[in-house]
């Protein structure tokens, strides 16, 4: 499954589901649920501007779909710090340097248990669970169609 069609599934959830009527905030809320199911430290982390690259709208109108997101107590603003850290090569100890903190929006725990969450968490495994099913062969050739 594509993530344009990914994205569709999770639209009509929140439309028929979590009662999000406008389009507009059916598009900001799935990519927040969609991006929230990656396995990265910072995947409940999203800026404006890249939830404004994925969905096609305006920062400004990013910004005000947030706000409305934020007063129905779905999403907050939340960061994600990278400190430093070790690493022990051949020459010995390493210290990583610190990033600075990715700051955006995230869902809140009433987002997480959201119906448009649990049916993009539903379809990540089940896509999971196709790759690790898959051949090596097959998984070749899927690779080579998306390119």
């Amino acid at each position: 499954m594509t993530y344009e069609e990914r994205i569709e599934v999770l639209k009509e959830t929140a439309m028929r589901k979590d009662i999000l009527i406008f389009p507009e905030i059916q598009a900001v809320f799935a990519h927040l649920c969609s991006a929230a199911t990656d396995y990265h430290d910072a995947a409940n982390v999203n800026s404006v501007k890249i939830i404004s690259h994925f969905t096609g709208l305006t920062k400004y109108r990013v910004r005000k779909v947030i706000k409305a997101l934020r007063d129905l107590g779905l999403v907050e603003r939340t960061t994600c710090g990278f400190p430093a850290y070790e690493c022990i090569s051949e020459s010995g100890t390493d210290y990583e340097e610190p990033h600075p903190p990715v700051n955006g929006f995230g869902l809140t725990k009433k987002g997480f248990e959201s119906a448009t969450y649990k049916k993009a968490n539903e379809l990540i495994e089940a896509e999971y669970k196709r790759w690790a099913e898959m051949s090596e062969e097959e998984f070749q050739r899927e690779m080579k169609q998306e390119a």
